[in-house]
């Protein structure tokens, strides 16, 4: 049988193309229904970006801000608006990684199924394009990172040395900014400098020979490039964690129990799925969970039975398989994860490292015998794995058919500006987000948990405030001309008076409905004393 020719490089690079814009047509902030106040943090520190105190996520000791850092500059040299601007430069570092990734593939096929996974991944990991969690920019370093480690493999010992050291400094500091971003870049970390000493252990002398002395003479050198640069990323995020809230429970390890919940309630998941008992009736889901389940059986079978072998498998391959498997048992053993439900989203970091392995693989696998049936070749594979990317892109229904797109969640928060300039509070999930559309104009904050309604007598002392990450939103908040408080779940019903942030806020308005939030306006009345 003929082998199945895949099309040119022209059509693959377009059908690449194709997928980067639809993605970003659907799923960029600017574009997507799906804004959160998370998302809306981003916005608001890439508009009003303040270092050092701004490096981690507003009030966290996580998530770096690199998004925000990028997106402040491209808004100062540009003057775009903050939501266009941070959605440009994710679907950039998106594109950076993605390339990275991409370039240590050797089929186009197996590129397109990679921009899919990458760009339009299984439901379940969306954050992975999202402006509200670390993933796309902690791959985009990472992915600089191991082409850059990648290239020293292959040409260390032909460089000059100047070359070398920044090729070295380049990689370490790629990976540092990729923990700065996301702490579970130390799994890749950890993988990477382990497998770069096997690989280059005879590089160094052995104890039972005396030392060449150009060994000698280059071995502190790179080290201590390695160092510098190490040391240099260590205060960085030192740094950024000394200006950053409360570290919460991000590196306490779960119970024996907490660890048998939360891999009952995956199983349990897993189950559901297979079952297609899956959430919204997300049919493709299903179907996904079984070719996956039923691609891995197979191969598992064959290449017991000897029918496939390996040929010319990447370094590459086993490195992110091992880096898939250690953020899957981190994020098990995480007691900040299971606090937080151990939601799906947190196995971005395992999605893509097995994606890109099982990629590598594929391109390595030979079948026994040149007869064997199509399937047991790499195109055939291939041509399955595609099938899963598809099936997994459909599962984030895209109006892919329809071309109908409903109006973005930018689009619906317009009538705000209407009311600037204006200062809401509200309940967290819906306080920043009203911002998003007008950070200029407009001032958002959650509420001062520590308030009391009515307010109290004007000489009793306010209270501590509590509740707020971000402590100069509150004061912009106070300080407006106009301020409006959103109906959610921290009140039944709009109090005639109420304290928040140390004064107290007299209504003076009917409530009104607007862009799907129900507001009342209120004013400063009068300013309770700070406690001594």
């Amino acid at each position: 049988m003929a082998k199945v020719k895949f099309p040119g490089t022209l059509l693959s690079v377009l059908a690449i193309t194709l997928v980067i814009l639809w993605s970003y047509r659907c799923l960029a902030a600017v574009h997507t229904t799906r804004l959160s106040s998370d998302h809306a943090v981003h916005i608001l520190m890439a508009y009003d970006l303040r270092l050092p105190e701004d490096l981690y996520f507003w009030g966290q000791a996580r998530v770096g801000s690199v998004l925000p850092i990028l997106s402040h500059l491209l808004i100062r040299v540009s003057g775009l608006a903050p939501v266009l601007a941070i959605s440009l430069v994710q679907y950039a570092l998106l594109l950076v990684g993605y390339v990275c990734f991409a370039s240590l593939l050797k089929r186009w096929l197996s590129r397109i199924i990679l921009a899919l996974a990458w760009f339009l991944p299984l439901v379940s990991f969306q954050m992975m394009v999202s402006i509200g969690h670390p993933y796309g920019v902690q791959f985009a370093f990472v992915g600089i990172a191991i082409v850059v480690i990648d290239w020293l493999f292959n040409h260390s010992g032909q460089m000059p040395p100047l070359r070398l050291h920044l090729m070295v400094a380049i990689a370490v500091a790629s990976l540092f900014v990729g923990l700065w971003v996301s702490e579970l870049t130390l799994a890749t970390l950890f993988t990477v400098a382990v497998v770069a000493v096997l690989e280059k252990r005879d590089s160094f002398p052995p104890f039972s020979q005396p030392p060449r002395l150009r060994q000698v003479a280059q071995l502190p050198s790179v080290v201590w490039t390695i160092a510098g640069v190490s040391l240099l990323g260590y205060a960085l995020i030192r740094t950024a964690k000394a200006y950053a809230g409360p570290q919460d429970s991000l590196y306490q390890l779960n119970s024996p129990a907490e660890i048998g919940d939360t891999l009952s309630r995956m199983g349990v998941a897993f189950f559901r799925t297979l079952t297609f008992q899956v959430s919204q009736g997300n049919f493709f889901l299903a179907i996904h969970a079984l070719l996956v389940l039923g691609l891995v059986g197979y191969l598992l079978v064959r290449f017991w039975q000897r029918q496939l072998f390996l040929v010319g498998l990447s370094r590459w391959c086993p490195i992110f398989l091992v880096n898939g498997l250690l953020s899957l048992v981190a994020i098990i053993l995480s007691d900040w994860a299971y606090r937080n439900g151990t939601p799906l989203r947190y196995f971005v970091v395992v999605y893509i490292s097995f994606w890109f392995a099982i990629l590598l693989l594929v391109e390595a696998v030979r079948a026994k015998s040149k007869k064997s049936a199509p399937f047991l070749q790499a195109q055939g594979l291939g041509g399955f794995l595609l099938v899963v990317a598809i099936v997994s892109a459909l599962t984030l229904r895209t109006p892919i058919l329809t071309g109908q797109f409903p109006p973005s969640k930018i689009q619906t928060l317009q009538p705000l500006n209407d009311l600037a300039p204006a200062g809401f509070i509200g309940e967290y999930w819906n306080s920043y987000i009203l911002c998003a559309a007008a950070p200029d104009r407009l001032h958002c904050t959650p509420f001062d948990n520590q308030g009391r309604s009515p307010c109290p007598a004007p000489g009793v002392p306010a209270r501590p405030f509590g509740g707020v990450r971000c402590q100069r939103c509150a004061q912009a908040v106070m300080a407006s001309d106009s301020i409006y408080l959103v109906k959610n779940k921290w009140f039944e019903f709009f109090p005639p008076n109420i304290e928040q942030f140390g004064q107290c806020l007299v209504k003076v308005g009917v409530p009104r409905e607007i862009a799907g939030y129900t507001v009342a306006p209120y004013k400063r009345s009068y300013t309770l004393p700070s406690r001594p």
